[in-house]
């Protein structure tokens, strides 16, 4: 049976080249940071807001919270010490979790001296420090304000699906089982702990050959509920890591939206455990588990003298994105784009910079599209060349969302689709384009317009933006975090 439209993925902190399942050396020295670039300025990190300003809730609203404090998790601790936390006895580790969890009653004092009404939830010393509770929106602030508080998260919440979820559709654990096969591994001696919801998760994992002796433990997290907290998910990971576990399978239900940001508790919890040799399989559903996966066609109109990256970046973002993993080997079918390269008559073109391109259609046999994006370049000849400036015409009034980088804009304006709409261009031809297309409101210092059906982006590296905003319009914004982090592009979704 086909698998539906399932998710199934694992993070090391965000999904690297191979993603999906990982056993990390702690050794390991990895930076997990992106480098911010100028050009990026225009988005807001939220990170620098206060959560006042970006959630939906009332003052008197109670919600769930994650209190990050700023002491160091027990494996950290354990580290700075050259102590192995695997290797350590139960009285050691108990000591520890001990000493980290009373050390959080000074924060809890401090709560009611200034009077925060909280109903403590869980209290987390292993793999994430801090504890959870609920609180009136409105003392949020006060909370934040506390010596020993590193942040306030607002916990995700994740809701149980009765789809049955298997471990084996991973594609990287697929390749992990392999390599434990090769070593003739059974499972002897490994403890594997399932979290989440009531569905048969032991006998999934004991299918596994080289699974089948290991001993499982499980911790079901939708008891009564159908939604539970993400304090819920890091308390069953401090409880597993602190039993031994070698292995932790998380399902978790939907959406696995709330699984992707670094700064995310779980996400923390589950980045600490891989570094410290722990593999972590997360499996989850999409809101739209149930319904057919939505497919569409973009197809890039390449030229002589085309700038790379104008269409090469939006190539490479419409490409890797996909419904499940974001990874190289994602099945076509999981990927909600069939990206196609066009020239005039087919044959190979040269672009800006030298670079020898061969596209998949001319434009006699280009098959129909739902996205068009013609890319900026060397376009003077081109501009007035009526073969290509009919085709775009024909093609604009076909295509659901017909887009452009860079100085691409030209070649779309000329047929009149941008008069009296907002629209962008490279920021060095916008008084050009001005003079051209009076009847256009062109805007600078943005790196996108989007008109709906017509959507424009100003220079080169801008086309990225550009494409991960229609990445998120058209799929959501869990699709586009995947690809983003896959290609390890700094960017803050709407």
């Amino acid at each position: 049976m086909k698998l539906k439209h399932f998710t199934i993925f694992v993070i090391v902190f965000f999904l690297a080249f191979s993603a999906g399942f990982v056993f990390a050396n702690g050794n390991d020295d990895q930076s997990n940071s992106a480098v911010s670039e100028n050009e990026m300025n225009e988005y807001t990190n939220p990170e620098e807001q206060s959560l006042k300003e970006t959630a939906p809730y009332a003052v008197e609203d109670t919600v769930r919270v994650i209190v990050e404090l700023k002491e160091k998790p027990g494996l950290t601790q354990m580290d700075e010490k050259q102590l192995s936390y695997s290797e350590a006895d139960e009285a050691t580790k108990k000591q520890l979790q001990n000493k980290l969890i009373n050390r959080q009653q000074y924060t809890l004092d401090e709560m009611e001296k200034q009077q925060i009404s909280f109903q403590l939830q869980h209290q987390f010393s292993t793999v994430f420090y801090g504890f959870s509770g609920d609180i009136k929106y409105g003392d949020i602030d006060k909370l934040e304000n506390i010596p020993k508080v590193k942040a306030v998260h607002i916990a995700n919440t994740y809701d149980v699906s009765d789809e049955i979820i298997p471990m084996h559709y991973s594609p990287d654990l697929i390749q992990h089982i392999k390599q434990w096969e090769d070593e003739g591994s059974s499972g002897q001696g490994m403890i594997v702990n399932a979290i989440g919801t009531k569905q048969p998760i032991e006998n999934d994992i004991q299918n596994e050959k080289v699974l089948r002796h290991a001993t499982i433990q499980t911790t079901t997290l939708f008891e009564s509920d159908s939604t539970i907290y993400a304090d819920e998910v890091v308390a069953a990971m401090d409880g597993a890591v602190m039993k031994g576990t070698d292995l932790i399978q998380l399902n978790i239900g939907i959406p696995m939206r709330n699984y992707v940001f670094a700064d995310d508790p779980e996400q923390q919890a589950t980045s600490l455990a891989v570094e410290h040799g722990i593999g972590v399989a997360v499996s989850s559903i999409h809101d739209d588990a149930l319904e057919p996966y939505k497919k569409w066609r973009v197809g890039i109109f390449i030229y002589e003298g085309v700038e790379e990256l104008d269409f090469a970046g939006p190539f490479e973002v419409f490409s890797v994105a996909s419904y499940q993993t974001t990874m190289f080997d994602a099945p076509q079918e999981d990927k909600p784009f069939e990206v196609v390269t066009i020239s005039k008559d087919g044959n190979g073109i040269t672009t800006h910079n030298g670079l020898a391109i061969t596209p998949n259609y001319s434009m006699e046999n280009t098959p129909d599209l739902d996205i068009l994006i013609v890319p900026g370049g060397v376009i003077e000849p081109i501009f007035y060349d009526e073969d290509i400036s009919k085709w775009i015409g024909e093609q604009s009034k076909k295509v659901d969302i017909l887009s452009s980088v860079c100085n691409g804009a030209f070649l779309i304006a000329k047929h009149g689709v941008l008069n009296d709409r907002t629209a962008t261009t490279h920021w060095q031809v916008i008084s050009v384009f001005r003079a051209y297309f009076p009847d256009v409101e062109v805007l600078e210092n943005v790196k996108f317009v989007d008109e709906g059906d017509v959507v424009t982006s100003a220079g080169i590296s801008a086309g990225l933006d550009m494409s991960f905003h229609l990445l998120q319009r058209l799929t959501g914004k869990e699709v586009a975090a995947q690809a983003a982090t896959f290609m390890e592009y700094d960017i803050e979704l709407e």
